[in-house]
């Protein structure tokens, strides 16, 4: 069996055909039979929870995200409301118009 071509491109190696994987393989192995298809039911058990879980955790995070967001839109909102009424109010005990401009002034700097 021969090996297929290698191409050298630069430092890097191309070779044409992927390696074949396969998940059992036909040699001899290590441990006894029983024991070696022990631990390789535990390792695709845990392979499998690690995967699971890791999923889970993305839906989690993602929904951390969602709700820290909304969160912080409503006390946006309950924040320039305050400044808005405050700013109104301040506008409104100003008598002079100079001090009155300058009540709406700070009001739309602060909300905007």
């Amino acid at each position: 069996m021969s090996k297929p071509p290698i191409e050298e491109k630069g430092l890097q190696l191309y070779q044409h055909d992927p390696p074949q994987r396969s998940l059992v393989s036909s040699g001899s192995t290590l441990l006894p039979g029983a024991i070696a298809s022990l631990v390789t039911t535990f390792t695709q058990t845990a392979s499998f929870g690690l995967r699971v879980g890791t999923k889970l955790g993305g839906f989690a995070i993602a929904g951390a995200r969602e709700t820290t967001l909304t969160s912080l839109e409503l006390t946006r909102a309950a924040v320039e409301a305050i400044l808005t009424r405050a700013g109104r109010d301040v506008s409104e005990r100003r008598t002079d118009e100079l001090g009155r401009a300058e009540a709406e002034s700070i009001l739309e700097r602060s909300v905007s």
